[in-house]
């Protein structure tokens, strides 16, 4: 196939580009390593930045011929363009991506099966996009300077962070299964009592612990990583790291936002106390109430959010710092969100009601409705509802989840 102007300029950019003719996708390939390319594993995750100069969707590529030695590229779509609209439609609806690799003079084709969790997953994010468009002033919109925006902002193998390919899990659970039919069908039969005791304890909490923790676990680790940055750029040197927060806070954070540091700093000096207490083998019994509180504060301040005035009670005494009697604030009235969840509706359902119809919700979201809230706040407001039922529930000596 002829290669035209622009499909050369972007494969020289991006390292691929888009047949909008053909819904293929082109890869820019070392000819020495055409070899390579027909068995080399493919993961492919749709990246969503919302740049100053509109939203933008990326399709990133991490293509692996070794382990040690992937090789990345993205290929940027305007959301605004109609063509690139209908080839989301057309992954969407057959779940793979045909690839064709252009190594020199060699060509070699590839499709990419997309996992059905995964797709859905990108099928959200592209609805999001969307919705976020439609917001942007058109006027406003400049795709190319936020495809340049993209590249000086975003790390691409930041976007695939895993410990086992897809290939390689599959290949451990036929394994796993194979090695399970050499033992007795008694050894089995342990096994499988031993798991369901342990997974028993989560089952309960899974669905709040995966929505409201698993989801947070990226930004705590991008977190953990950049004080590992710091820690190697700083070494031992307090004096210069104590300067370069004073300078930071001083020059970029907003006064009004002083407070919530604060609140973070006794988040974190909670967590060294109860490591220390830990450490030197304090009753369990004290340390018991300690760690739900935490998780709650560590979650909501992953997200932005204030500290609830119940958390930061509780965290207070635990490092020593005594608190007089509980604030009096009567608590919202969930029954009906309650309810709605005992009948089976969604939480998504369920915080679409909510903000529907409680005023405060509606103000602190600007009064708009549910579907044009970006997808980032749609989590934290199911989040928000799903502790309000929580609490709600834990009030009144109901069940949760709630069951009708």
């Amino acid at each position: 196939m002829a290669l035209k102007r622009a499909d050369k300029s972007n494969l020289a950019r991006f390292g691929c580009a888009f047949s909008a003719r053909d819904n293929l996708v082109l890869i820019n390939w070392p000819e020495e390593k055409h070899g390579q390319a027909g068995a080399a594993n493919i993961l492919a995750s749709l990246v969503y930045a919302p740049c100053t100069n509109g939203p933008l969707l990326c399709l990133a590529f991490e293509i692996s011929p070794t382990k040690a030695l992937p090789h990345y590229c993205f290929l940027p779509f305007d959301l605004a363009n109609e063509s690139h609209k209908q080839y989301f439609s057309v992954i969407s609806t057959q779940r793979k991506i045909e690839l064709r690799f252009l190594a020199g003079s060699h060509r070699v084709t590839r499709t990419h099966e997309i996992p059905p969790s995964r797709c859905a997953k990108m099928i959200e994010i592209y609805r999001s996009a969307m919705t976020e468009l439609e917001k942007f002033p058109p006027q406003a919109y400049h795709f190319e300077h936020a495809v340049t925006e993209f590249e000086q902002s975003v790390r691409l193998p930041d976007q695939f962070q895993y410990v086992l390919t897809e290939s390689e899990l599959r290949q451990a659970v036929t394994l796993c299964k194979e090695k399970a039919a050499t033992v007795s069908l008694d050894v089995r039969i342990q096994a499988n009592n031993l798991v369901n005791e342990l997974l028993d304890v989560f089952r309960p909490h899974y669905e709040d612990f995966s929505r409201g923790f698993i989801d947070q676990i990226p930004t705590f680790r991008r977190n953990v990583l950049f004080g590992l940055d710091l820690h190697n750029y700083f070494g031992n040197d307090d004096h210069a790291f104590a300067q370069f927060l004073s300078d930071a806070i001083a020059g970029h954070l907003p006064q009004d936002m002083y407070p919530q540091a604060r609140e973070q700093a006794l988040v974190l000096k909670a967590m060294l106390t109860m490591f220390a207490n830990t450490n030197e083998g304090t009753d369990d019994k004290e340390q018991g109430g300690l760690g739900p509180d935490l998780l709650s504060a560590l979650t909501r301040i992953a997200e932005g959010r204030a500290l609830s005035i119940k958390t930061v009670t509780t965290l207070l005494p635990s490092i020593g710092i005594p608190v007089g009697g509980e604030p009096g604030r009567t608590p919202k009235d969930y029954s009906a969100e309650y309810a709605l969840k005992a009948l089976g509706k969604s939480w998504a359902a369920v915080a679409e009601y909510h903000l529907k119809n409680d005023s405060d919700i509606r103000t602190d979201f600007s009064g708009r409705t549910y579907d044009q809230l970006s997808f980032e706040e749609k989590a934290k407001l199911k989040h928000r509802v799903r502790e309000g039922v929580r609490s709600f529930a834990k009030r009144t000596g109901r069940p949760f989840p709630p069951v009708s």
